[in-house]
């Protein structure tokens, strides 16, 4: 992850581990992760409200991260931690992906890869969540999340 530059992508500027301590060091990202920005109401009671632009703008800076990964990346990368905690947004609400913990790489030569179910139930694809056959296109079912995030258009 360290090597992998795309302004959609969290980026690794360090890490460490001590014993069973490990810890990742990100660029710091003022407005923490979209969970906390749709969700958590602040001081003055409120919920952050982000216009139908906003909310657009993040949906494609998430996806074109998500895109780049099991495409464009050699070899391939399937998050599979798909969430709005992993989504963190920058001094200007742009978003970064991030949380590559249950990652798999996927070598050109292969179709799927048969594995442990892993992620948020909601977000995987019906083919990996029932068999564990986690493919490069199993990415697609991230639209049920933009979808969810964007809302409806005024």
């Amino acid at each position: 992850m360290a090597n992998i530059c795309h302004q959609n992508l969290v980026k690794l500027n360090g890490g460490c581990i001590d014993g069973p301590s490990r810890i990742l060091v990100y660029d710091y990202m003022e407005n923490n992760s979209l969970m906390q920005t749709l969700l958590v109401i602040g001081e003055d009671n409120n919920r952050a409200k982000l216009r139908w632009k906003s909310r657009r703008d993040i949906s494609l800076g998430i996806a074109r991260g998500f895109a780049y990964i099991p495409e464009e990346i050699k070899p391939h990368i399937v998050h599979r931690d798909i969430e709005v905690s992993n989504i963190l947004l920058d001094r200007n609400r742009n978003p970064t992906n991030s949380d590559f913990g249950l990652s798999k790489l996927f070598p050109d030569n292969i179709n799927h890869i048969s594995t442990q179910v892993a992620g948020t139930l909601a977000y995987l694809s019906p083919e990996y969540a029932i068999s564990g056959h986690l493919t490069r296109k199993s990415v697609v079912y991230m639209c049920f999340f933009l979808k969810s995030l964007a809302g409806d258009q005024p």
